[in-house]
């Protein structure tokens, strides 16, 4: 049983909460009233999906309604005596299935996925099964009616579940097809004749390799006894060889020092050395470097005392030149100063200062004064008033003419005060800036004076002689006039430096030369008694070199043959792995032949069964929905002129037949009117559910009255109400007919919504 749905912001509905009772429960209103709306909160409640979102005709985020961030659907149902609730919400993760127990709710399962299995679980019945058999969709319910033969026995095999096993044949015939394939591949390239050829190839192969390794042993021995004889004989000629190379060594080694001992002494013969002379210029050489030295350090010592000196003159003339340059700026000075005071001192300029200052505070006290007695006129006049009679000054008898007139003296007076302090004001002015500009000139005057004063210090540190100068520029002439002398004395040593050591040069190599020769010459000796000790003869040489060359050649001759033979060999070994490697694959696939064979006859039979098994599948659901089509047609056609309905399976089509009475079986298409097509499909609607979802027993039609005329209307309505509740135990319609309100079903709800001003739905409950 669904026994309750609440719908918050899905959709057109604001917060609707329906319950629903066993029997028909009917959802009457107008087209965009919320209806549909329903049916899809409770497919999504139990699966987290419904059709038009499966089929991506809306999205999941269309749902919520306009202005709001989620939307929530709540079920609750019952499973024999438990009873759940499962909430959803689009706009967040939220899934969960509750378990009710008494009051309270025990969470069983959370996650989008998993609740969903557990709903599965719980009814028997996925979504694909939910929206086919159970769920009729608007303008829908004679769906299957109107397919196409091949498509409507595709459908129908798909919601049966057959369509699985037609995959499952169609998947052993191409497998079938593949391995008689791959078998005629096989047959192309393999026959027992060629298998026969190989083994007697590889016989005739491994007899001719075994001749050839006879062949190669016995030559083997044959090389091995030479070798025997030849070993004795070569330890000898190894030694005679090795006297033949120190014997050439040592000729060529003679050669070579001869040939150095003529060239060196020629060169002795040309440079004559004279050890007499190589002595003297090696002494006046030594002598020379000391007096050069000696030279060259006088002059460091004086080059160090020029520049002390050059250091000295130029400090001096850097003062002489600053003395000169600070004198010019503090006369500068004196000049500007005497053009600001015009030559006063500056207690004069103080003077004129304090004067100015004094001359000022008069006049600021004047005019103060003037002020006061301003406001002091100004306070009289305000005593006077017409119609007093005694001054209040003096006490005297007043009359209005009297007050006129000491008004009027009192203003001149007034005016007179404003125009003196006004002069005053002009005159103060003046006499502040000037006081200004004599405290300005005044700090100048200071400024410059203290730099003056420093100016007079630096004068009398920088003082300087210019006789001292002078001594000093002699001086440092002749430091330098003898700094050159030192430069010309070192020059002229060094030349003659160069002349020795190039002299003594050529002397050293003349002496070189005539060591080098002598020690040739020893060289040369040395060489001789090697080679006559030695003691070599080319003639014995020779005879042992014939001997062991005619034993090589020999040996030779086997090495050749052998390696000939070993070639063969590896030919042979190579050609029957060839063969080897081909009969190995021929028996190979004489293997996978026998196996493909023994595979296609296997799937063969598993064809046969799973055909078999098809169509025994399909009669039995057929069968089971003709029993239940044959029990529920009278109960839903309230007239005997068809007393019975069936769909027969074809190779091509399930086709869907009517009994007319009295006569034969023919197709529905063929004679029924809209009303009794409506019959056949409400009827295989609920057959359906009956057979494929026994345990639940729903309905659900969704504007099942479309296109129906009034009769037909009339026809539906009284088997919703009196012949379906008897038959399935719980069914939802969903119709914009209002003629429907006129029966009794068992809950009946009518939906109301202002759809100009986007007004959410209102629902409220008829029966």
């Amino acid at each position: 049983m669904i026994n309750k749905i609440n719908l918050i912001n899905w959709r057109s509905h604001k917060d609707t909460t329906l319950d629903f009772a066993k029997g028909t429960n009917v959802f009457v209103g107008i087209m965009g009233s919320g209806k549909s709306s329903v049916l899809d909160a409770l497919c999504y409640g139990f699966y987290g999906k419904f059709p038009k979102s499966d089929r991506r005709e809306i999205k999941l985020s269309d749902i919520i309604r306009f202005g709001e961030k989620k939307s929530q659907v709540k079920v609750w149902f019952s499973v024999g005596d438990d009873n759940y609730l499962v909430v959803r919400e689009v706009g967040s993760n939220v899934a969960e299935l509750y378990i009710i127990k008494g009051d309270n709710l025990k969470l069983i399962q959370k996650d989008k996925n998993r609740v969903t299995k557990a709903i599965i679980s719980l009814l028997g019945t996925d979504y694909s099964l939910f929206t086919r058999a159970i769920y009729s969709e608007q303008n829908n319910m004679d769906y299957f009616l109107n397919l196409a033969p091949g498509k409507r026995k595709e459908e129908l095999d798909r919601l049966l579940g057959i369509d699985k096993f037609n995959t499952a044949l169609s998947n052993t015939h191409t497998v079938i097809n593949k391995l008689e394939s791959r078998l005629k591949d096989i047959a192309l390239r393999y026959s027992k004749d060629d298998m026969k050829q190989l083994k007697s190839n590889m016989a005739q192969v491994n007899g001719e390799i075994q001749t050839i390794k006879d062949k190669i042993g016995k030559l083997e021995e044959e090389k091995e006894k030479m070798n025997v004889k030849i070993k004795s004989d070569m330890e000898t000629f190894k030694q005679i060889e090795d006297k033949k190379k120190k014997f050439e060594n040592l000729k060529n080694r003679l050669s070579v020092v001869q040939g150095k001992i003529e060239n060196l002494t020629s060169q002795v013969e040309r440079i004559k050395f004279d050890p007499v002379m190589y002595e003297k210029l090696k002494s006046d050489y030594e002598k020379l470097k000391k007096t050069i030295s000696k030279l060259k350090g006088e002059h460091t010592n004086h080059v160090k005392t020029q520049k002390e000196k050059f250091g000295r003159i130029s400090e001096f003339k850097e003062k002489i030149k600053r003395l000169e340059s600070v004198k010019n700026e503090k006369q500068k000075l004196e000049e500007h100063i005497f053009q600001l005071t015009n030559g006063k001192t500056i207690d004069e300029i103080n003077k004129e200062i304090a004067s100015f200052e004094k001359r000022i505070q008069d006049m600021k006290s004047d005019m103060f004064n003037k002020n006061e007695k301003i406001k002091e006129l100004k306070k009289m006049m305000a005593e006077l008033k017409p119609g007093m009679a005694k001054c209040p000054l003096c006490g005297s008898e007043l009359n209005d003419a009297h007050i006129k007139k000491l008004t009027t003296e009192r203003n001149d007076e007034i005016k007179k005060l404003n125009k003196d302090i006004e002069n005053i004001n002009v005159e103060l002015a003046k006499a502040v800036n000037t006081l200004n500009d004599l405290k300005k000139k005044k700090a100048t005057v200071e400024q410059e004076n203290a730099i003056i004063k420093n100016i007079n210090k630096e004068i009398s540190s920088l003082q300087v002689k210019h006789e001292y100068v002078a001594e000093l520029e002699n001086e440092y002439e002749t430091v330098s006039k003898k700094v050159t002398q030192l430069e010309n004395e070192i020059t002229e040593n060094e030349n003659r430096e160069k002349e020795l050591l190039s002299q003594l040069k050529d002397f050293d190599y003349g002496k070189k030369i005539t060591e080098s020769l002598n020690k040739e010459k020893n060289e040369y000796e040395k060489i001789k008694q090697e080679i006559s000790i030695l003691n070599y003869n080319e003639t014995e040489y020779m005879e042992w070199y014939e001997k062991i060359k005619s034993f090589n050649n020999e040996i030779e001759k086997i090495m050749i043959e052998l390696k000939g033979l070993r070639d063969v060999l590896n030919e042979k070994n190579n050609l029957l792995k060839t063969y080897n490697s081909e009969y190995a694959l021929l028996n190979k696939m004489e293997q996978i032949a026998k196996e493909y064979n023994e595979k296609i006859m296997e799937l063969k039979k598993f064809r046969n069964a799973m055909n078999d098994t098809v169509v025994e599948l399909r009669n039995h659901i057929i069968n089971a929905l003709n029993v239940a089509v044959e029990e529920l047609w009278p109960h839903v056609y309230p007239y005997k002129d068809y007393d019975g309905i069936q769909i027969v399976a074809t190779e091509k089509d399930y086709n869907f037949m009517i009994h007319v009475k009295n006569n034969e079986w023919v197709g529905m298409e063929q004679i029924v009117s809209g009303g009794e097509r409506m019959c056949a499909a409400l009827v295989f609607r609920i057959a359906l559910a009956i057979v494929l979802t026994p345990e639940l027993s729903w309905l659900v039609l969704d504007e099942p009255t479309h296109n129906l005329d009034t009769e037909a209307v009339d026809l539906m309505s009284h088997m919703l109400e009196e012949k379906i509740p008897s038959i399935v135990n719980q069914t939802f319609v969903i119709t914009h007919d209002e003629s429907l309100l006129n029966h009794e079903y068992n809950r009946v709800y009518l939906f109301k919504r202002d759809k100009e001003n986007e007004g959410p739905t209102q629902v409220e409950r008829i029966r």
